[in-house]
């Protein structure tokens, strides 16, 4: 399982008073009941391969954090934006791609058979791999590059734009149709 601690850096916003989205048991254990509201700016270092996501600029994470002292719950609601960089799926140059997204999670200190609950390590609660799983939910499944105009294309093959595509389709005759167009109906 890839580890997110060694490649995250945090850069805290000066007006948020050295928050961030890390926070001990001991800060967490001190809401009791209360909701406490962040704002951070955080940089992803490494991001996995599998993620397709080349880079993230500009990662804005907002929220409020909420323990529930009866389930040992803490939920936290998060508002994220920035943008992405992915490669384009025709020319494979980066793209820059600006999101804006949600999410809910619940974390918990007790090792439970919930799905949905996040276990909270030793070390305290630390958003981050939330964070970046909810920005990999934005990734758009395929991006071209806006504005192409010259497609790739080498021995035998190339790339066209869809337009191009229907147009040659439009004007194409199927083969196995092709000697119909010799046919010519009888009168009876």
């Amino acid at each position: 399982m890839f580890d997110f601690k060694d490649h995250i850096a945090y850069n805290i916003n000066v007006d948020t008073l050295g928050e961030s989205v890390k926070w001990t048991k001991h800060e967490l254990f001190t809401l009791k009941e209360q909701e406490l509201d962040f704002e951070s700016e955080i940089s992803f270092e490494k991001i996995p391969a599998h993620m397709g996501i080349r880079r993230l600029e500009n990662i804005h994470v907002s929220g409020r954090l909420f323990y529930e002292k009866d389930n040992d719950h803490v939920l936290a609601s998060l508002r994220i934006t920035g943008t992405m960089i992915v490669p384009c799926a025709i020319t494979l140059d980066d793209v820059d791609y600006v999101f804006e997204t949600s999410a809910d999670l619940v974390y918990g200190f007790n090792d439970e058979n919930d799905p949905d609950v996040i276990l909270i390590e030793k070390d305290g609660l630390d958003l981050s791999a939330g964070v970046l799983n909810a920005i990999w939910l934005e990734k758009p499944i395929t991006l071209v590059k806006p504005g192409l105009k010259s497609y790739p294309k080498g021995d035998g093959w190339e790339v066209i734009s869809e337009e191009d595509y229907q147009k040659s389709k439009s004007t194409e005759i199927d083969p196995r149709l092709a000697i119909l167009k010799d046919y010519k109906q009888h009168d009876e």
